[in-house]
């Protein structure tokens, strides 16, 4: 087994991917592992991009790298432009991409909606988010997302009544999506 970059003392298995059960029991031996500290870890965005990078086999990139704060180079680069190209991202604008930003819960509803619908799956569920006091906090260009999300069962309520859409998910919370994600459509 790989490991991600990192000190070693926090490394965390990576998990090379494929389109197989092999792939989701991956998953679950990384959330299984997490202990409570690397559960509460803030997750990079540029991470999310390479798991699904190599979800799809790391195809090869043609496109150029359109974001001034993702270095060319860096093991992460050609996720980041392929997710771009394919319209999985688009940034924050003004050529930033907010590579070391922490993913917020939004963040990881819009990537997996826009994967999702670039892989051909069902994007139409939609989720009635009226019974979370903090619906109206969603970004605009989250709603229908997490709407999806929440439908599909991704994104759950950290509690009964919110969602939290644009707080930052954490390393477990985005293992479960994850896990969620791939039994639920790669499998």
């Amino acid at each position: 087994m790989k490991f991600a970059h990192g000190k070693k003392k926090g490394l965390m298995p990576m998990i090379q991917l494929q389109r197989s059960s092999s792939g989701c029991a991956a998953w679950r031996t990384v959330i299984q592992n997490l202990t409570i500290a690397e559960a509460q870890w803030k997750e990079p965005k540029f991470k999310r991009v390479t798991v699904l990078h190599r979800l799809e086999g790391s195809p090869a990139v043609t496109g150029a790298n359109n974001f001034t704060d993702v270095k060319n180079g860096e093991w992460y680069t050609n996720a980041v432009i392929w997710a771009n190209a394919n319209d999985i991202v688009s940034g924050y604008g003004n050529g930033l991409f907010g590579t070391n930003d922490p993913i917020t819960r939004e963040q990881m509803a819009a990537i997996l909606y826009r994967y999702a619908g670039y892989k051909g799956y069902d994007v139409t569920a939609a989720a009635n988010l009226s019974a979370y006091t903090d619906a109206a906090d969603i970004s605009g260009w989250a709603e229908k997302a997490m709407r999806w999300a929440n439908a599909e069962g991704l994104i759950t309520g950290r509690t009964t009544t919110t969602l939290v859409s644009g707080g930052t998910a954490t390393r477990a919370e985005v293992a479960s999506i994850l896990n969620r994600f791939v039994e639920g459509f790669v499998e």
